[in-house]
């Protein structure tokens, strides 16, 4: 004989779908939770409370159902569930089952609204993380940039200062070589000079004697004179 599905959920045929939906949860955990099934017993359970929450959690199939259950019963008599149902002591015991349910569903959300605010918590820290990250970065790559600039002003000092050194390097060697070609000019100037005077000096010794051995050659004349006049006195 097949189970009725409301047993199955533990839930009366006036349930909602909310409390279909809460009831298969609960049913659920409740079988995963008992040790003493056995794992065949466990499936055989999990697939039975699936089937009734996928018929009773959809209307069309709930409608078609109840009015199948309706037709198998007598009309004139009532079930013996629904006499059990309606007796003071499950009604006391759907109130417990009502309250636990919503203690559970209290406690439930309060579980799932920590979980949220710790969810947020975890979502601030790790944007406020990756901020901080983002503005090391921006830090470090502006410190990369300071630095990378005064790199460049100091090769470009030290071009410049280099640029000055070699200019004034070259400005010392050209006005040693203007120095050294005017003392090779004046030492050139004072070689002619000296050439010159020494070419006067020759000139001019080349005049004395000849001077002088124009001198001796009237001398020598006169000498000769002298003796041709005594001579002729003879």
């Amino acid at each position: 004989m097949a189970r009725d599905l409301y047993d199955i959920l533990d839930i009366p045929q006036s349930a909602s779908p909310a409390w279909v939906k809460r009831a298969h949860k609960m049913r659920r955990e409740a079988v995963n939770a008992d040790a003493g099934l056995s794992d065949k017993q466990r499936s055989l359970e999990l697939l039975a409370l699936d089937e009734a929450f996928r018929t009773l959690s959809n209307a069309g199939r709930r409608e078609a159902y109840d009015r199948k259950l309706h037709g198998s019963r007598d009309p004139g008599h009532a079930h013996p569930l629904i006499a059990l149902l309606v007796s003071p002591g499950m009604l006391a015991f759907a109130f417990l089952c009502l309250l636990a349910g919503g203690v559970y569903y209290h406690s439930y959300n309060v579980e799932q609204g920590r979980l949220r605010v710790e969810q947020e918590r975890i979502a601030a820290e790790n944007a406020r993380f990756a901020k901080e990250l983002a503005q090391r970065e921006e830090r470090e790559q502006l410190a990369a940039q300071q630095l990378a600039e005064t790199r460049r002003k100091q090769q470009e000092q030290l071009t410049r200062t280099q640029f000055e050194r070699d200019r004034r390097d070259l400005d010392k060697w050209q006005r040693n070589v203007a120095h050294d070609m005017e003392r090779e000019q004046r030492e050139l100037e004072r070689a002619e000079q000296r050439a010159r005077e020494e070419a006067e000096h020759e000139e001019y010794r080349g005049r004395m004697q000849e001077e002088e051995r124009r001198l001796r050659a009237i001398q020598e004349l006169e000498r000769q004179k002298r003796f041709l006049r005594e001579l002729e006195r003879r």
